[in-house]
């Protein structure tokens, strides 16, 4: 037995990420993905996400707790059964190594938000890597239907519309924040 660190409920069964790998369950059988069988790139999943392209990311970060330093993505196609890391699948198109990665999360429509020490960006299939401004210092945490930003800036709870203006901006200044 593994503690869980993450999973993603789907119409015929559930992903689970775990601090050994990725198990997959059908209602009927299990099916599991590891290190040690040389699937995956490392140990634990600890986010699970689904793409535009119905592709499975794996993050392995050193916490559970956000922001945290990403370890390494891996990318499931589960009809083909063909798994490979963010290097070889998508790599050299992307702007920045994994290395770079300070943050990231997945909005509702699927895109993925890359922050790095330099720049945001936008990643989809087919589009690739877009680059996101934001004024300086602020860091997206999510986004919401409507196209606003939510995110933090020196401490403060921020909340950015599509134009990039701040439409909220917290008094408090906020300590620390736990994603999990």
């Amino acid at each position: 037995h593994y503690k869980v660190l993450s999973f993603l409920p789907e119409e015929d069964g559930m992903w689970i990420g775990t601090e050994n790998g990725l198990n997959y369950y059908d209602g009927y059988q299990w099916k599991y993905w590891t290190q040690d069988a040389g699937q995956l790139t490392n140990e634990g999943v600890n986010f699970i996400y689904k793409d535009q392209a119905n592709r499975l990311w794996l993050f392995n970060t050193r916490t559970k707790v956000r922001p945290s330093t990403v370890m390494s993505i891996d990318i499931l196609n589960a009809q083909r059964d063909s798994i490979f890391s963010f290097d070889q699948l998508i790599g050299q198109e992307a702007p920045f190594s994994i290395e770079e990665i300070r943050h990231f999360f997945v909005d509702h429509q699927a895109f993925f938000y890359f922050y790095t020490e330099r720049q945001c960006w936008q990643y989809a299939p087919g589009t690739g890597f877009k680059p996101i401004s934001f004024p300086n210092g602020f860091v997206p945490n999510r986004r919401f239907p409507n196209g606003k930003f939510v995110g933090f800036q020196d401490h403060r709870l921020l909340i950015i519309d599509e134009n990039q203006k701040v439409v909220y901006e917290s008094e408090a200044l906020i300590e620390s924040i736990d994603y999990s």
